[in-house]
């Protein structure tokens, strides 16, 4: 029987995807992480800043998401500080 709830296990699979146009990988593919990514996305895409956004990439193990912004976007097109917590 597989192990889903260990330190390590992979829940989801596979744990990279594409979301709205942004790449996204979760480190461990824990589901909590990929629902929070998603949810992310959505808000980005809704917003419709979803194009500066390049990747995402979650490790709660870390406590550390990166969110790796396109560099074709000046920063001073959108205010992406009032939404990107």
């Amino acid at each position: 029987m597989k192990q889903y709830f260990g330190e390590k296990s992979q829940q989801v699979d596979p744990s990279a995807f594409t979301a709205f146009g942004i790449e996204m990988e979760s480190r461990y593919g824990f589901v909590d992480e990929i629902i929070e990514m998603m949810r992310f996305a959505e808000l980005a895409a809704r917003s419709n800043v979803a194009h500066y956004v390049k990747r995402v990439f979650y490790n709660s193990k870390m406590n550390d998401c990166a969110i790796e912004l396109d560099p074709s976007g000046s920063a001073g097109d959108t205010p992406l500080s009032c939404w990107v917590e």
